[in-house]
């Protein structure tokens, strides 16, 4: 199973899949690299949000609906940009002409 194209297809970052379906981002980079695989119900649930992905997060959404504290914290995304000033550099000293 390639795991990193389902993640794409779903249009989600790596810890916005991890935060969702509950998998640690390392081992979800793991995956992805092809270091390790998913074995057990990781798998099974891999399958099944292959499958039917609406589903999945449906079911998802409702859980955490149900029972706010019972599933980890999605952490937004943060911004890729700089903050204001960074990388910036004064312009090089020109020599003075005419001394």
């Amino acid at each position: 199973m390639d795991i990193r194209a389902l993640r794409m297809r779903l249009n989600l970052t790596q810890r916005q899949f991890a935060g969702w379906f509950g998998f640690p981002v390392a081992t979800l980079r793991h995956w992805e690299r092809g270091n390790r695989r998913p074995a057990g119900t990781a798998l099974v649930l891999l399958h099944v949000i292959h499958e039917n992905p609406r589903e999945v997060l449906a079911a998802v959404r409702k859980a955490r609906i149900r029972d706010p504290g019972s599933l980890a914290r999605i952490e937004p995304l943060m911004s890729l940009r700089a903050p204001p000033g960074f990388g910036y550099r004064p312009p090089p000293l020109r020599p003075r002409r005419g001394r």
